[in-house]
């Protein structure tokens, strides 16, 4: 293995200069208490972890600062969404919906499959993978994946995978508040430095519309409303 391919394992600690010189490779979060934490922002062509109970919390507003940063061509790519995105939200939000990606697998394999194909030939500028179960041997593919792609890949994970180790350099926990406007964000791993206290951010409008989790690929369509903006769909049969 060479030294660059341990480096980016994500399993190998680095020190705080290193962290600070990685601030150029970042896209920054839209908050600046949370561009702080991270390497500048977003940190790119290494793996994120975002662990949460309950999709709709506010994930994806954390997250629209990058998804609206994309450059052209790249496609942004969603692996396994547990709700149908709304195009209609996204759109208004800046998103390119032209170049968006929903793929919906049927097996965790070829969830894996995808996820680390997407990444590692870097045709996609940030992929979003929703991940119930994987060990770390997956986990490790997939930040090598990155590495190598050199673009963002960002995985959603249950928060009692906080449990078990994983090779990810980047690992945070999201809780929704008891305000909807503001979601709690504990960066409890990242590279070259120690866990981060919890802290608070503010958040705009919900970009989840509430419909059937799991939609089969048969289903997705009649789900969206009339006049939307199209999504790209991609899949096997129900």
């Amino acid at each position: 293995m060479g030294l660059e391919q341990l480096i980016n394992r994500g399993d190998v600690w680095r020190g705080p200069g290193m962290l600070r010189s990685s601030a150029s490779a970042s896209r920054s979060t839209g908050h600046l208490q949370l561009d702080r934490m991270l390497p500048g922002g977003w940190p790119r062509a290494e793996l994120i972890e975002l662990l949460y109970d309950q999709p709709g919390i506010g994930e994806l507003q954390l997250l629209l600062p990058l998804l609206c940063a994309a450059e052209a061509p790249g496609w942004l790519m969603w692996v396994d969404p547990p709700l149908l995105p709304c195009a209609s939200t996204l759109h208004a939000q800046g998103l390119p919906l032209e170049r968006m990606l929903v793929v919906h697998t049927r097996t965790t394999k070829e969830r894996l499959w995808t996820m680390e194909q997407a990444l590692k030939s870097g045709c996609c500028t940030v992929v979003l993978g929703w991940l119930p179960t994987v060990d770390t041997t997956a986990l490790r593919r997939l930040q090598l994946a990155v590495a190598e792609g050199g673009n963002w890949g960002l995985v959603m994970r249950p928060r009692a995978s906080r449990q078990h180790s994983s090779p990810a350099p980047w690992r945070l926990l999201l809780e929704p508040e008891e305000d909807a406007r503001a979601l709690s964000v504990t960066l409890f791993k990242r590279k070259g430095g120690w866990a981060l206290p919890r802290c608070r951010m503010p958040l705009s409008q919900r970009s989840w519309r509430e419909v059937q989790p799991e939609p089969s690929v048969n289903s997705v369509p009649q789900a969206r409303l009339r006049g939307e903006p199209e999504l790209r769909l991609v899949g096997g049969g129900a």
